[in-house]
């Protein structure tokens, strides 16, 4: 196969784990959001903000759960270099699972599957996460290579948005790096649109 086809196929499976954010923060029960309670009483009295879920109540007095990059983005992946930026759809799961599908991803005789991952908490509200995509032949099946990707994503204040870095590589079937490619991400939250 070309280096171009693989140039192709790697900017496309790099959108994909470039969704990939992770959050670390403290975590505030349920009860000190919801009842206004605390376990300390040096702690000053949380009283819950009517028509606020638990995620934008803790955003709002300055804390997160990690809780907050669970759900489905849209992303933009910017690479630094030649290549044209390219969307992603990604899915952090609340088992610490990560799926994601690139714009791009089939080209001229081979193809990326989708990319499956974890995540975990970096700290606050960053995450790392990595993911792996097989890159194989659309005329018999066989594998190609891989495409690894690993980023590191930090989500706005209002839990619906968050940019960070990726470093993406294509390998050979046996593992040995073909290129790499490192980038930026910016994903938008897919929330809910109730029919009218």
């Amino acid at each position: 196969m070309r280096k171009t086809n693989f140039v192709t196929y790697f900017l496309a499976a790099a959108i994909l784990l470039g969704l990939g954010t992770v959050i670390n923060a403290q975590r505030i029960s349920r009860d000190v959001l919801t009842k206004g309670t605390i376990t300390s009483s040096s702690e000053p009295k949380i009283s819950p903000v009517p028509g606020r879920s638990e995620t934008e109540q803790n955003l709002a007095i300055g804390t997160t759960d990690k809780k907050i990059i669970i759900g489905t983005w849209l992303e933009t992946v910017t690479f630094n270099g030649a290549m044209p930026p390219l969307k992603s759809l990604v899915t952090f799961g609340a088992d610490g699972n990560v799926l994601v599908a690139d714009q791009g991803a089939v080209g001229s005789g081979s193809a990326f599957s989708a990319g499956h991952g974890s995540w975990s908490q970096a700290g606050g509200r960053t995450f790392d996460w990595t993911t792996v995509e097989l890159l194989y032949s659309t005329t018999d099946g066989s594998l190609i290579g891989y495409l690894k990707v690993s980023g590191r994503y930090t989500v706005g204040e209002t839990g619906n948005s968050y940019t960070g870095h990726f470093l993406a590589s294509v390998s050979d079937p046996d593992g040995n790096v073909l290129f790499s490619v490192d980038g930026n991400n910016a994903g938008s939250r897919i929330q809910v649109e109730p029919l009218p």
